[in-house]
Order: C-alpha cells, then structure tokens, then sequence
C-alpha cells in the first residue's frame, strides 16, 4: 500500500500536478492492519528502496529504522475487511489484489471477482498476482498487460455477487481449522527467522560440539549443516530435492535418526547411540550419533529445533548423556511400534474429525440458506448505498469547488484590504477582536496576538471615548454610527461602525469599525467650493462689464421641478424678464422633460435638485446619456457648502437658491449659461480644427 501512495505521489510531483490520493489498505488480521499503519521499517529497508525515494519519503528513526513520512501516511487508510464475507467498496479506480486468490476456493475466487468488479469505476484497473486470473469474468474485461496480469474494466454491468462455500464458523470447532501460532510465527517471520534461528543454534553447538552436525526444525527439514556430513547423506538425485531429514540420510542410519530425533523430543533429553555404521562413499564408517531437541522460548508456542550431530566412532566426549549400543533390530521393532501407534492415533483423531465436519457441513448448510437470503437483502442494500455513495460524492464535489471560491475570495478581499489601506477591526457576537487590517495600527495599538481579545483591553491612538459605546449600541439596534475625528497632525479621520448581518437586525453576527483618512478629500471639497464662488464671482462681473447685448433670438427654456406652485412662480419671473423673450415648456419629473427635449429646440433647463425620488444630477445624466448637449441651471431651497462642488463637478452651470430668485438675477444666470455653453463650444471648434491639420502645422500651432 505504502509502495503504491509512494508511486503515485512520485509521479503527480514529477509532472506538476495537483491531485487527491487516496490508498484503502485491507486485511482481515488486525495486527496486521495496527503494525503496518505505523509504517516502521527496519534498516534492511536501504537494500530494497531506491535512495531518492528513501529520502523523500521516509525519515530516519532515532532508536533505529525508517518510517513513513507523514503525507504519505495520511494518504494511505487502514481498515479490516474480510474480501469474502464484507461488503465491497466502491468508486475505486485501481484495486490491487495479488497472490490471495490462489488460496481461495473456486466459488470464492468468484465471489471476491464479482466484488472487485462492483468496486471499481468503469475504465478502473485490476492488478492481480503472476498465478492468477479473472476466469469467468474475463469477458468484462480488458486485458492490458497478461504477463503482469493488468486488466481494464470494460463493462457496468451489475454482476451477482455470490456467497462462499467456505466462510468462518464460531466455536470450538473452528479452532481446528486455525494454524498454530508457530506456524504463524515462522511464516510471517521468514527468511530473517531463520537467520536468527541459525544464529542462537551456532552459538550453542560452537560451545559444546565440534563434529559434523545438521540443524532441523519442528517439520524436520534442513535449514542448516555444519561441517561436512558427505560420509552421512545421500548424494543429491536427481528431480526435486527433500530437504526432510528422512529423505537425505544414508538409509542404513535412517530408521536409528528417526527414532532419535522421536525420543529426544517425547523424553526432552540428549539420545545418545553408539556402535553404528554406516556405508559411505570411501567405505564403511563407524560413528556415534547424538540428537538433541531444544526450543527457542520458554513459550509452549514457540518453534524447536533437532541438532542432529554425527561423531567418528573413536571421538571422545565429556557429555552427561548417556550412551546406548545402537541394535538395528531392536530399534527397527521399536520404530514400528512407534509408527503403528502414531497410525492408530491418527485414525482416533482422523474419525473425530469426520463426525466434526459431517456436523459442521450440516451447520454450513443451514447457515447457508439463511446467507443466501442476507445475500439478497445486502445487495439491495448495496445498490442503495452505492446511489446514496454518488450522491455523496456530488455534493462533496460541489463542497470542494465552494471551498476553493471562498478561499480565493479570501486572498482577494485581503489583498484589496491591504492595497486600499483603510483601517478595518472585524469583531464577533462576544465583542472579540476576529481579524483587522495593517492600516488600523496607526489609530488602535494591535498586534497579531491581539486576536480573539477584547476590544477594551486595547489602547488607542485618537481621541474617541465614546467608542465602546458606540460599538454596543451598533451591536443591538443595527444602526449605523459615524463620526469625523479631527488628529493631532490636524489630519481628519471619518470612523464608521456598521453591523454585519445576514437577513436582519436579529441575526447580526458581529461590528466591523472602518478608520478612514478624508483629509484630502475634505479641503479638496473646500477648496473647490471657494474656487466656485471666486470663478461665479469672476465670470459675472465679466459679463456685466462685457456681455450687455441682448440676445438675436428668444430663448426656449425648460421648467423642471414637482411642485407646480414653483413652476407657476419660475414662469413668471422668466415673462418679467425686459432684454430678451422667453419661451417655458414645463414639466414635473425627468422622464417628462427628457420627452420635451426631444421633441423641443430647448437652449437652457432649470431644474430643482429635489425630484422626488430623484435629483437633478439624475437629469443632467439622463442628458449625458442621450447626447444632448444643453446647459442647466440648479435651484434647491436647501442650499449647503458640499452642494456647489458636486454640482459644478457633475456639469450644472450655476446654482441658484430659490428665495434669491428675481427676473434680474435669472437673467445673469441664464447669459452667464447660455455664454458660457457658447465658449465651450468655440474652444471645441477650435481643438477640432487644429487636430485636422497637417503634423507640421499643428507643431507650429
């Protein structure tokens, strides 16, 4: 598992790219799944894992070893699953399942198929060991490389999945069909076992003895020789080769090594026989044989081992043992009473048996029907749980594409913040600070472990006592608080505290208080209300002097405003006007006028600011947007400092307060307008007529 997390991680990196992995690593033995989940390797591992893979992905233990790293390991889900009996997976898209099927019967082999195939996505692959292969289902399947046995899932058809013949059975008697821990022990330690085995053995018998030994385990089979035994064994013949002690011995000391190696384990003593002989390749040799049976552990669990030692005839010894005159004769009769008893054991035990399986396939067989009607009901449930899985699959794709956004809004709205340089403090429902900008430092002495504090543990910078207070009010009631602060530096700083909510006042979930510098904006404000009144000032002392003739034709005007007592009153002061006659159309609201004007020579508009739901500022854009180019004059019965910038900024000509209004004073106004539309358009003119002219003109213009 760890090897195919290591792969596919290897390659996404290689080839840039960003992707999801995950490894479902099953077994039914849950020792199995805690040992392998903590992902620690001896030192051998350097034999066996490519250096650059070992340093990237594994990290080198203080007390010995090699362990996975940590994004590796979390890619990687350990889980107990037994393939036979579980229900299967699903989504997959490769299912890696070598060397396990060889172990099953054929109707399991079947069963866990059908369950791989459910588990995998269509166009998933099949990885499967070198001794296996998909027998009935190979026709929905692909094959993509038969000698590494990799296949490609072709079809989704929904296959049965049937049951086992052979599935656990609970009680005593299923004990019988467990191997003994021993067994268990030596195969999953394998070969390092035997080296340690070795090992403790040659320890021993380098102290002791010094002649011609074999060492044998509890399946007396040759794991290892010392010295030279050629004079004992049989010359290798050919075919297979056995490497039971039975098997290799010269067959005139066969019979008096097995029943050694029976003795010295029932009695757990040294067998000592003397006077023996035995034909050897130079000819007859007369030896000593000693066999001796010893276990690694205390443990009734633990494996044994058989030194079986061969001596020349005339070897000394100074072993306790004590020494028997081997009788051919004698020990051939035992050997058969031993192997007759061991027959008649085996019967008792084989004839047990049998009675135990004739009831336990009685058992099976009712267990059987009922798994069968189980069978039935999981695979409607797995057809349910497989839409509930796409279902879940969906909204955790819609999810994960959700994150991303709001985690790129995120870096966008703080990168904004931070660009805009406005002083932001977010506060939550307890009135803890959440998150604040860097601009805010300047006003509110904040650092980053400030977060998650109140907001009265923190000093500040400017003088606004009633802050707290204004903060709580804003909190309960929703409402909005602003205030202009005027700093040390004579600087002007606007602070604005707003509740953020999702539907309503109730459901406000915090205060966000906004520190904002318009001093600049401030005296620009000033500055250009005071250059409006010197350029008014200015512009209508030059007409007065300069602009005394009257106009060559009558003037059309339009009368914008909703009350119509103020256009009655407009009206009449325009009739009463002496140097040039006036035409009025008069209108009520800006689509009304717009419509005149379009259907109207009009030279001038005069419009109240207030209009309603509108403003004056919405017709002069309404006239913008229709390209209609007629200058306008603005009355308002509320006439404030900020007004004149905004209007002279937006494009009305003048401004006019309507208890000022005479005949005399619209008369300046409406020639300053009229004058001033006629100038503008002179220096348009002008700028168009330059531009049209050859380059070397325009460089002498």
């Amino acid at each position: 598992a760890y090897s195919m997390a290591i792969l596919l991680a290897d390659e996404i990196y290689r080839q840039g790219l960003k992707r999801e992995v995950k490894v479902f690593a099953t077994d039914i033995n849950q020792d199995a799944i805690s040992e392998a989940s903590a992902g620690v390797y001896s030192d051998e591992i350097v034999h066996d894992i490519p250096s650059n893979l070992l340093a990237k992905y594994f990290t080198q233990r203080p007390m010995g070893g090699y362990q996975v790293t940590q994004n590796i390991r979390h890619s990687v889900v350990f889980a107990t699953h037994n393939m036979i009996v579980d229900p299967p997976f699903s989504n997959l898209d490769l299912v890696t399942c070598r060397n396990v099927l060889i172990y099953f019967q054929q109707s399991a082999q079947k069963r866990v198929l059908s369950s791989l195939h459910f588990a995998l996505n269509k166009n998933g692959y099949l990885f499967l060991g070198s001794s296996e292969n998909l027998g009935d289902l190979s026709h929905h399947f692909k094959v993509v490389s038969e000698r590494q046995r990799i296949f490609y899932k072709t079809s989704d058809a929904r296959l049965p999945i049937h049951s086992a013949n052979t599935l656990p059975v609970t009680g005593k008697k299923a004990n019988a069909a467990i191997p003994s821990v021993a067994s268990l022990m030596k195969n999953y330690r394998g070969q390092s076992s035997s080296v340690a085995s070795i090992s403790f053995a040659n320890e021993t018998l380098i102290t002791e003895y010094v002649p011609p030994c074999v060492l044998l385990n509890d399946d007396l089979q040759a794991i290892h020789v010392y010295g030279d035994v050629a004079n004992f064994v049989k010359r290798l013949p050919p075919g297979r080769i056995s490497t039971e002690i039975g098997d290799m011995v010269n067959d005139d000391i066969s019979i008096a090594v097995m029943s050694a190696i029976q003795r010295a384990k029932q009695k757990s003593e040294m067998v000592y026989y003397t006077d023996m002989h035995t034909q050897g390749a130079n000819g007859v040799y007369g030896l000593n044989l000693r066999v001796k049976y010893v276990k690694e552990h205390d443990l009734p669990s633990a494996p044994g081992y058989y030194w079986v030692v061969f001596e020349e005839e005339n070897t000394s010894s100074d072993s306790k043992a004590k020494p028997v005159s081997y009788d051919a004769a004698q020990q051939a009769k035992q050997r058969i009473e031993d192997l007759e008893l061991e027959l008649k054991v085996s019967k008792e035990h084989l004839q047990v048996t049998v009675e135990e399986l004739e009831t336990t396939n009685e058992e099976l067989q009712s267990a059987n029907e009922e798994l069968m009607s189980a069978n039935e009901e999981l695979q409607s449930t797995n057809e349910e749980l497989q839409s509930v899985n796409e279902e879940l699959y969906t909204v955790n794709s819609e999810y994960q594409e959700k994150i991303a956004e709001i985690s790129q809004a995120n870096g966008d709205l703080d990168e904004v913040l931070g660009l805009a340089k406005i002083g932001i403090i977010f506060l939550d429902e307890n009135m803890l600070i959440r998150r604040y900008t860097d601009a805010v430092k300047a006003y509110v002495n904040l650092v980053e472990t400030d977060v998650n504090r109140p907001l009265h543990h923190i000093s500040q910078n400017i003088s606004y006592d009633n802050m707290l207070k204004d903060v709580a009010t804003v909190f309960n009631t929703g409402d909005s608080i602003e205030n202009e602060i005027t700093l040390p530096d004579k600087k002007l700083l606007r602070v604005t505290i707003n509740s953020y909510s999702y539907n309503d006042v109730s459901q406000s979930k915090g205060v966000a208080i906004v520190f904002s510098d318009i001093s600049r904006v401030k005296y620009m404000e000033m500055g250009m209300a005071v250059a409006y009144k010197q350029l008014r000032s200015s512009v209508n002392n030059a007409l007065d002097m300069l602009d005394t003739k009257p106009f060559s034709k009558k003037l059309n005007v339009l009368l914008l405003d909703d009350n119509k007592a103020a256009l009655k009153l407009l009206s009449e002061n325009l009739r009463n006007i002496d140097s040039y006659e006036c035409s009025t159309l008069l209108a009520t609201d800006i689509s009304q006028a717009i419509e005149l004007v379009s259907e109207n020579e009009v030279d001038i508009c005069i419009s109240d600011y207030y209009l309603n739901n509108e403003s004056a500022l919405d017709f002069i854009d309404a006239l913008k947007a229709r390209r209609l180019d007629i200058p306008v004059i603005v009355t308002t019965g509320n006439l404030t400092e900020q007004l004149s910038p905004i209007l002279l900024s937006h494009g009305a000509l003048d401004l006019i307060e309507k208890e000022d209004i005479t005949p005399a004073l619209l008369d300046k106004s409406m020639r300053y307008a009229v004058r001033r539309q006629q100038i503008d358009q002179h220096i348009e003119s002008m700028i168009s007529t330059n531009l049209d002219k050859p380059s070397n003109e325009n460089k002498l213009v």
